[in-house]
């Protein structure tokens, strides 16, 4: 498999990048709807606050777009406009500048026309300045993705090193061709300005390698991007001026000066990974060969199987850790030896009342499990031999973002979620082998449905969620009280949803 999903943030050939400008004033750059005006107010990234920077020719040449596809422009006065239709229209060609080493990870965009700097303050945007004027980025993708050494060709993932006991210690490395299981998965905090590596059993990333629990200076790297030189890629830098890089057998730490392949990762989705219950209680599992069978009690690699929405036929592939599909056969057997994607690899999705789902084949029949366990899509009907629970497993730790931004703690209500945050609060994940899942916030606490269908982080006992996956990277959020988490503008959090849309499917 070439490459686990797209790249977030990411496109045309690693050319742009998709992120968010925070101002001293820690407000975000904003690209209103009507008029083509722009502002420094918002308080939180949203889609009005999603820049596209297009390289040009060299790594220091850059181009703002905004949501509407028009490009930041100057002119000699230092006006600032947002209206042009071309980035080879005048004034639009910016420097991009990073801040000394030491500082808090700023960048400034230096007009390469009139040598002066972009800057803004509410409704006061100019390009007058003849010294730095800095913008924090915040990258415009869900902070948990899989990471690849461009040099390597290799996936982080955590990993314990040594025979058990005093000497063994855990660490990150780059040695997964196939981000798998929960060890792959990685958090980019965004800590006013800087990044922090998190792994998924919650430590971080220190310069010296190891893993701590709490943050510090030494847990912090400042973002810098690449397009060509020396090939297309984000590197993280320390306090000191030294960049992560994948060292002997593939150990992530800060080491070097200067940026080289070793230096430079993609960012890529971390694409659901789950096991399947049948109505008997056994897992599903390829573990006694190519025939994908409902017969196991424990969960392995064998049993774990990445899901893959097709975004135009809204129907899932199942990918197995050896990179084979499910596919149906002639006589309706699921099988997994496909090695390229076809009509007859994916299977439709149908969500039940009880949390279940159907899986209809490409023959247009259900799934079921027969009586050694063996998966045929030979069922017309649907009874309880059709219907399986899924359950994640690679979100021991979750991030929620929806439309109008992260999931977090209220400010004035600190035990209250929101959803319109920059900022967002770290869910621990509890799965049970029915699909459902309790969630408990940072807090220790657990989430609880109020009466009033607010979701508040107080409970000592768990409440019971599911997710019912139904996009790329998205799923819906259904509530014991039977509603889907709904979010709202204004950030009130509620399961009071009756419908799936765009104000309850979540990205995760």
């Amino acid at each position: 498999m070439a490459t686990n999903g797209h790249c977030n943030g990411i496109q045309d050939s690693h050319a742009q990048w998709k992120l968010g400008l925070v101002n001293e004033d820690k407000k975000y750059l904003t690209a209103e709807t009507f008029g083509f005006k722009i502002n420094s107010s918002a308080v939180s990234l949203r889609k009005k606050q999603v820049w596209i920077v297009e390289f040009g020719s060299s790594d220091d040449e850059v181009y703002l777009k905004s949501h509407l596809g028009r490009y930041v422009s100057t002119d000699k006065m230092g006006n600032v406009f947002c209206n042009a239709e071309s980035k080879n229209e005048e004034g639009t060609q910016f420097a991009l500048e990073y801040e000394p080493i030491g500082g808090q990870g700023r960048w400034g965009f230096k007009s390469k026309k009139f040598n002066n700097y972009l800057d803004g303050v509410m409704d006061n945007m100019s390009c007058s300045s003849t010294t730095p004027k800095w913008w924090k980025p915040h990258l415009a993708t869900h902070p948990q993705v899989n990471i690849r050494n461009v040099n390597r060709k290799r996936c982080v993932n955590l990993r314990r090193v040594g025979e058990d006991g005093p000497s063994a210690k855990d660490q990150l490395e780059c040695t997964q061709v196939i981000p798998w299981g929960e060890d792959s998965l990685i958090t980019l905090e965004f800590l006013d300005g800087k990044y922090a590596v998190k792994t998924s059993d919650d430590r971080y990333l220190h310069t010296s390698g190891e893993l701590v629990k709490d943050t510090s200076p030494e847990t912090l790297y400042t973002l810098r991007i690449r397009q060509n030189v020396p090939a297309p890629g984000i590197a993280l830098m320390d306090s000191k001026g030294k960049y992560l890089t994948a060292v002997g057998t593939g150990q992530l730490k800060s080491k070097n000066n200067s940026i080289s392949k070793d230096e430079l990762f993609t960012l890529l989705d971390s694409q659901p990974q789950v096991y399947l219950v049948s109505h008997k209680g056994k897992k599903v599992s390829i573990k006694q060969g190519v025939d994908v069978t409902a017969n196991q009690d424990d969960i392995s690699d064998k049993e774990t199987f990445q899901m893959e929405f097709n975004k135009i036929e809204k129907k899932w592939r199942f990918r197995t850790v050896d990179n084979k599909l499910w596919t149906v056969g002639q006589q309706g057997g699921i099988q997994a030896i496909a090695d390229v994607a076809s009509v007859d690899t994916l299977f439709e999705f149908n969500w039940l009342d009880d949390g279940k789902i159907t899986l209809r084949a490409s023959n247009q029949n259900y799934i079921t499990a027969k009586m050694n366990g063996h998966l045929y899509a030979t069922s017309s009907t649907v009874s309880d031999k059709e219907k399986f629970a899924v359950v994640l497993l690679n979100r021991p730790l979750l991030v929620l973002k929806g439309e109008y931004g992260l999931v977090g703690y209220k400010v004035k209500a600190k035990d209250l979620l929101e959803c319109n945050k920059s900022v967002h609060d770290t869910i621990y994940v509890e799965h049970l082998d029915s699909g459902e899942y309790h969630l408990k916030g940072s807090n220790g606490k657990y989430w609880m449905v109020g009466d009033d269908a607010s979701i508040s982080v107080t409970g000592s006992e768990p409440q019971k969620f599911r997710f019912e996956f139904r996009d790329h990277s998205k799923f819906a959020i259904k509530a014991p009280n039977g509603r889907y988490l709904r979010g709202e503008q204004n950030g009130t959090l509620a399961a009071n949803g009756d419908e799936i849309c765009g104000a309850t499917m979540w990205e995760y």
